[in-house]
């Protein structure tokens, strides 16, 4: 089964889809391995296998106002193309590093949507602002419902691939294949 039941107190707030579990996953560092399937230039998708990810929260306050930094980083490797086009030239891989980057961007900004839409912190972000600023405490606390849904949350992402599993260039990429 994928994704996750939100609760406040004992009752069901809603119910996140399976992106929007992994985003969550991603807000609490809590990224074991999964797959990412990205389309390179030419539309053939391309499934990629985290294996290594961490995101850090980092909340400020500026001239009043609350913000949270999301900085995650991971890395990939290709583990299955679904085409016949060769994807291993720096162009192809460049393409496909910006693409994971967006789809995992995508699917953290939606589960803080989705979080601040239902007035929810099932990201704990209360706590990091009371580590950083503990005279707050009781402010934060005591407020916590009016402040969450305007907290300004700014997620970059950087990823690397890293390598492949046992993938073949494909058949149709070779020249002497297609009879060129």
């Amino acid at each position: 089964m994928g994704g996750y039941a939100i609760f406040r107190e004992d009752k069901l707030l809603c119910f996140a889809s399976r992106e929007e579990s992994r985003g969550i996953n991603w807000m609490l560092n809590r990224i074991g391995s999964g797959i990412i399937v990205v389309n390179d230039q030419t539309g053939q998708e391309i499934s990629m296998v985290i294996i290594h990810g961490i995101s850090k929260l980092k909340p400020r306050i500026e001239s009043g106002k609350l913000y949270c930094s999301v900085e995650i980083s991971f890395v990939t490797n290709i583990g299955e193309i679904m085409g016949g086009r060769s994807i291993f030239d720096s162009a192809s891989l460049d393409y496909l590093t910006e693409q994971q980057e967006k789809s995992i961007k995508r699917e953290v900004e939606n589960a803080i949507r989705t979080a601040q839409e239902k007035n929810s912190d099932h990201f704990s972000i209360l706590s990091k602002f009371i580590i950083k600023y503990p005279l707050l405490r009781d402010y934060f606390q005591e407020n916590w419902q009016e402040l969450f849904p305007d907290i300004k949350f700014e997620v970059s992402v950087d990823s690397r691939i890293d390598g492949t599993y046992l993938i073949n260039e494909p058949v149709t990429a070779s020249k002497e294949a297609v009879g060129e």
